[in-house]
């Protein structure tokens, strides 16, 4: 499906097997109204091309991938059987759905996502899981720059986050160890935002907010306003110099963070302060 850019049969599937996770049963008889909002499809047509669709949709899942068996459709009622393969299919987490994230995502952060989930699961620990693109190429046919990609912007939407360490054995070598944040509501967030705008000026906190995605921010309420208070601290001049710095790392660079952002700040505050002496 992801080769094939079928993102619509893949948002189906992923539906099918929540709705078979909420109902203890692998045998559905699902609306076809109600797969067509989960899937975004009724808002952009009519019932009858959205309703032919997902019929399609369905078609392909039963015949191409042998996933699901389709049964009898009456009354907008469609009929039919998940045909399970490994657990793994049963990992897409009920805040992924409320919170509407399946409209949000691209395709290949839906996939990049899906693989994290597999390896939240296998994790034998809760710190979290390290990450070798080559085994990830080879178990789940996705090739590393799109892997890459995909967590980029896992990262940018703060839904996966990452801590860097050092190997003993490989000691020129960072290790990037991945976990998965909480879902969470893009509404309430920016109802937050704006409640920042009201503290502290609308068109500040936007300017400030524009620097936020380099450091992987944009979307975190809390750490935005950190970012304006250095703003208001050092200034526009100094703000803007450090975010520059900033921006010259590598996007997986350890330095892409608001930490580095505010040593950079308070340093170059006391240069400031020593050539005033």
């Amino acid at each position: 499906m992801f080769h094939r850019r079928q993102e619509q049969e893949f948002d189906l599937y992923l539906i099918l097997l929540q709705e078979s996770s909420l109902k203890n049963s692998d045998q559905l008889e699902l609306s076809i109204d109600l797969l067509a909002e989960e899937t975004g499809l009724s808002h952009r047509m009519n019932r009858s091309v959205y309703a032919r669709l997902i019929e399609n949709s369905l078609a392909t899942l039963e015949k191409d991938y042998q996933l699901i068996e389709v049964g009898a459709k009456q009354k907008g009622l469609i009929s039919l059987q998940i045909k399970r393969n490994s657990d793994e299919e049963s990992l897409s987490p009920l805040g992924y759905w409320s919170f509407h994230w399946s409209k949000q995502l691209s395709l290949t952060a839906k996939w990049v996502l899906w693989v994290n989930l597999v390896l939240r699961q296998e994790s034998a620990g809760e710190n979290g899981w390290l990450i070798h693109s080559d085994p990830i190429h080879e178990r789940f046919h996705l090739p590393p720059d799109l892997f890459e990609k995909g967590m980029l912007e896992l990262r940018k939407f703060h839904l996966v986050e990452v801590q860097y360490s050092v190997d003993p054995a490989k000691p020129s070598e960072l290790q990037q160890r991945w976990s998965l944040r909480p879902f969470y509501s893009l509404q309430k967030i920016e109802e937050e935002v704006t409640t920042l705008e009201k503290e502290y000026g609308q068109e500040k906190v936007k300017r400030v907010r524009d620097y936020a995605n380099l450091v992987y921010v944009e979307h975190v309420p809390q750490q935005i306003e950190q970012l304006v208070l250095l703003y208001n601290r050092y200034g526009d001049y100094t703000f803007r110099k450090v975010m520059a710095i900033v921006a010259e790392e590598p996007e997986n660079s350890p330095k892409r963070s608001l930490e580095y952002a505010t040593a950079l700040c308070q340093e170059d505050g006391r240069n400031q302060r020593r050539e005033e002496r």
